[in-house]
Protein backbone atom coordinates (compact mmCIF):
# COMPACT_ATOMS: atom_id res chain seq x y z
CA UNK A 1 0.00 0.00 0.00
CA UNK A 2 1.64 3.33 -0.83
CA UNK A 3 1.29 6.38 1.56
CA UNK A 4 -1.72 8.42 1.79
CA UNK A 5 -0.93 11.95 1.40
CA UNK A 6 -3.19 14.54 2.63
CA UNK A 7 -2.94 18.43 2.52
CA UNK A 8 -4.41 20.44 5.10
CA UNK A 9 -5.73 23.93 4.87
CA UNK A 10 -7.17 26.37 7.34
CA UNK A 11 -9.55 28.86 6.38
CA UNK A 12 -7.73 31.44 8.95
CA UNK A 13 -4.86 33.37 8.73
CA UNK A 14 -4.90 34.02 12.64
CA UNK A 15 -2.25 32.12 14.37
CA UNK A 16 -5.08 30.98 17.28
CA UNK A 17 -7.84 30.52 14.89
CA UNK A 18 -10.06 27.21 15.81
CA UNK A 19 -9.99 26.61 12.72
CA UNK A 20 -6.01 26.25 12.56
CA UNK A 21 -5.80 24.24 15.97
CA UNK A 22 -8.27 21.88 14.19
CA UNK A 23 -5.97 21.10 11.44
CA UNK A 24 -3.28 20.67 14.17
CA UNK A 25 -5.48 18.56 16.19
CA UNK A 26 -6.33 16.73 12.54
CA UNK A 27 -2.40 16.23 11.57
CA UNK A 28 -1.39 14.60 15.59
CA UNK A 29 -4.49 11.87 14.89
CA UNK A 30 -3.24 10.80 11.35
CA UNK A 31 -0.84 7.35 11.38
CA UNK A 32 2.31 7.39 10.70
CA UNK A 33 1.55 5.90 7.40
CA UNK A 34 -0.13 8.59 6.17
CA UNK A 35 1.68 11.86 5.54
CA UNK A 36 0.05 15.36 6.23
CA UNK A 37 0.87 18.40 5.28
CA UNK A 38 -0.44 21.88 6.49
CA UNK A 39 -0.70 24.27 3.62
CA UNK A 40 -0.02 27.74 3.89
CA UNK A 41 -2.28 30.29 2.19
CA UNK A 42 -1.30 33.45 3.65
CA UNK A 43 1.22 34.23 1.14
CA UNK A 44 -0.07 33.93 -1.84
CA UNK A 45 -0.49 36.59 -3.86
CA UNK A 46 -4.17 38.33 -5.02
CA UNK A 47 -5.19 36.43 -8.13
CA UNK A 48 -4.39 38.36 -11.41
CA UNK A 49 -4.99 36.46 -14.75
CA UNK A 50 -1.71 39.00 -15.48
CA UNK A 51 0.85 36.54 -13.24
CA UNK A 52 -0.19 33.79 -15.64
CA UNK A 53 1.45 31.68 -17.24
CA UNK A 54 4.39 31.69 -14.66
CA UNK A 55 2.79 31.52 -11.49
CA UNK A 56 4.52 33.45 -8.66
CA UNK A 57 6.62 31.05 -6.64
CA UNK A 58 4.56 30.97 -3.66
CA UNK A 59 1.64 29.82 -5.94
CA UNK A 60 3.47 27.14 -7.68
CA UNK A 61 4.61 25.81 -4.04
CA UNK A 62 0.76 25.55 -3.14
CA UNK A 63 -0.27 23.92 -6.31
CA UNK A 64 2.67 21.18 -6.34
CA UNK A 65 1.48 20.57 -2.32
CA UNK A 66 -1.80 19.83 -3.93
CA UNK A 67 -0.92 17.81 -6.62
CA UNK A 68 1.10 15.31 -4.34
CA UNK A 69 -1.85 15.04 -2.15
CA UNK A 70 -4.35 12.08 -2.40
CA UNK A 71 -7.11 14.61 -0.39
CA UNK A 72 -7.53 17.97 1.10
CA UNK A 73 -9.10 18.29 4.17
CA UNK A 74 -10.44 22.24 4.90
CA UNK A 75 -11.06 24.05 7.80
CA UNK A 76 -13.46 26.38 6.95
CA UNK A 77 -13.77 29.55 9.08
CA UNK A 78 -17.18 31.84 8.39
CA UNK A 79 -17.21 35.06 7.20
CA UNK A 80 -20.18 36.95 6.41
CA UNK A 81 -22.14 33.46 6.04
CA UNK A 82 -18.95 32.11 3.45
CA UNK A 83 -15.67 31.37 3.26
CA UNK A 84 -12.74 33.42 3.79
CA UNK A 85 -11.73 35.61 1.16
CA UNK A 86 -7.70 34.00 1.59
CA UNK A 87 -9.56 30.28 1.26
CA UNK A 88 -11.54 31.55 -2.15
CA UNK A 89 -8.13 33.40 -3.23
CA UNK A 90 -5.88 29.60 -2.94
CA UNK A 91 -8.87 28.06 -4.50
CA UNK A 92 -8.65 30.49 -7.52
CA UNK A 93 -5.26 29.94 -7.69
CA UNK A 94 -5.41 26.19 -7.73
CA UNK A 95 -8.40 25.82 -10.41
CA UNK A 96 -6.17 27.56 -13.14
CA UNK A 97 -5.49 25.27 -16.06
CA UNK A 98 -4.24 22.89 -14.95
CA UNK A 99 -6.42 22.46 -12.27
CA UNK A 100 -4.39 20.81 -9.61
CA UNK A 101 -8.06 20.50 -8.05
CA UNK A 102 -9.49 18.28 -10.94
CA UNK A 103 -10.95 14.76 -9.32
CA UNK A 104 -8.95 15.92 -5.48
CA UNK A 105 -11.10 14.42 -3.19
CA UNK A 106 -12.26 17.33 -0.28
CA UNK A 107 -13.14 16.83 3.14
CA UNK A 108 -14.27 19.81 5.00
CA UNK A 109 -14.29 20.65 8.72
CA UNK A 110 -14.68 23.75 10.64
CA UNK A 111 -15.09 25.68 13.96
CA UNK A 112 -17.11 29.05 14.53
CA UNK A 113 -17.91 30.27 18.16
CA UNK A 114 -22.00 31.17 17.08
CA UNK A 115 -24.65 28.47 16.78
CA UNK A 116 -23.77 27.70 13.46
CA UNK A 117 -20.93 25.73 13.71
CA UNK A 118 -19.65 27.28 9.91
CA UNK A 119 -22.61 25.41 8.02
CA UNK A 120 -23.40 28.18 5.55
CA UNK A 121 -19.61 27.95 4.76
CA UNK A 122 -19.59 24.51 4.21
CA UNK A 123 -22.76 25.39 1.88
CA UNK A 124 -20.53 27.92 -0.43
CA UNK A 125 -17.79 25.64 -0.62
CA UNK A 126 -20.16 22.92 -1.98
CA UNK A 127 -20.80 25.85 -5.06
CA UNK A 128 -17.40 26.70 -4.83
CA UNK A 129 -15.85 23.05 -5.14
CA UNK A 130 -17.49 21.82 -8.61
CA UNK A 131 -15.95 24.31 -11.42
CA UNK A 132 -12.29 22.94 -10.29
CA UNK A 133 -13.88 19.49 -10.40
CA UNK A 134 -13.05 18.59 -6.38
CA UNK A 135 -14.76 15.59 -5.37
CA UNK A 136 -16.60 16.75 -2.31
CA UNK A 137 -17.21 13.90 0.46
CA UNK A 138 -20.20 14.49 2.10
CA UNK A 139 -19.33 10.79 4.20
CA UNK A 140 -18.41 12.53 7.43
CA UNK A 141 -18.10 16.73 8.07
CA UNK A 142 -17.25 18.13 11.51
CA UNK A 143 -19.33 21.21 12.83
CA UNK A 144 -17.44 22.94 15.80
CA UNK A 145 -20.26 24.85 17.20
CA UNK A 146 -19.97 27.55 20.29
CA UNK A 147 -16.27 26.34 19.90
CA UNK A 148 -14.51 29.36 22.73
CA UNK A 149 -15.01 26.51 25.11
CA UNK A 150 -13.60 24.26 23.29
CA UNK A 151 -9.95 25.58 22.56
CA UNK A 152 -7.71 27.07 24.60
CA UNK A 153 -6.10 30.49 24.07
CA UNK A 154 -3.22 29.12 21.36
CA UNK A 155 -6.22 27.63 19.34
CA UNK A 156 -5.20 23.95 20.79
CA UNK A 157 -8.46 21.56 20.93
CA UNK A 158 -9.29 21.19 24.56
CA UNK A 159 -12.00 19.21 23.97
CA UNK A 160 -12.15 15.47 24.26
CA UNK A 161 -15.73 15.10 22.86
CA UNK A 162 -14.74 17.26 19.61
CA UNK A 163 -11.88 15.53 19.49
CA UNK A 164 -13.33 12.12 19.07
CA UNK A 165 -15.38 13.54 16.42
CA UNK A 166 -12.45 15.21 14.97
CA UNK A 167 -10.99 11.19 15.01
CA UNK A 168 -13.89 9.93 13.54
CA UNK A 169 -13.63 12.35 10.41
CA UNK A 170 -10.47 11.32 10.36
CA UNK A 171 -10.97 7.57 10.19
CA UNK A 172 -13.49 8.41 7.57
CA UNK A 173 -10.75 10.26 5.63
CA UNK A 174 -8.47 7.20 5.77
CA UNK A 175 -11.04 4.85 4.63
CA UNK A 176 -12.04 6.42 1.97
CA UNK A 177 -8.65 7.44 0.64
CA UNK A 178 -7.56 3.72 0.84
CA UNK A 179 -10.41 2.60 -1.10
CA UNK A 180 -9.92 4.59 -3.63
CA UNK A 181 -6.42 3.80 -4.02
CA UNK A 182 -6.84 0.20 -4.17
Amino acid sequence: MSNIRILGISGSLRKASHNRGLIRAAQALFPSDVTFEIGEIGDLPHFSEDLEPDFPAEVRSFRDSIERADAVLIALTEYNHSISGVLKNAIDWASRPPKMLRGKRLFLMGAATGESGTIRAHEHMVQISFYPGMVLDAGVRLFVQRSRGKFDSDGNLIDEATREQLRKLVDHIIATVRAAKS
